[in-house]
């Protein structure tokens, strides 16, 4: 969540290059990076299980995650041109997978939702 408040910010003129904005900003990618590092870590002698389709349930989530931490590493933000916001943005569909395995947090989303569609 504080990523989306990060992003949100960052589109005002005045927080664009503020300097603990992006130290934030930085702090986040690269405990999502540690993140990443853990999982295929924790695969032990067989890292490529991390993305295999035929052994991993979640590939699909792993991929996605790689994308988006490698396309808003700071050495890859000129082939992004201006759209890392989207993809850090993008890194809150993360929360969908926590959505689904919480059962509880996911009637307490839906209530909220729509207590808002109101």
């Amino acid at each position: 969540m504080i990523a989306g408040v990060l992003v949100g910010m960052q589109t005002y003129p005045a927080y664009e290059d503020d300097d603990v904005v992006n130290a934030i900003d930085n702090t986040i990618l690269w405990i999502f990076t540690f993140e990443i590092f853990v999982k295929v870590w924790s695969e032990g002698l067989a890292p490529w299980r991390y993305a295999d389709w035929r052994v991993n349930k979640e590939w699909k989530w792993n991929h996605f995650d790689f994308i988006i931490v490698l396309f808003c590493m700071p050495f890859l933000k000129s082939v992004t041109d201006g759209n890392a916001a989207v993809l850090r943005l993008m890194r809150l569909a993360r929360l969908m997978k926590i959505l689904k395995k919480v059962p509880q947090l996911q009637m307490i989303v839906m209530g909220l939702l729509g207590g808002l569609s109101r």
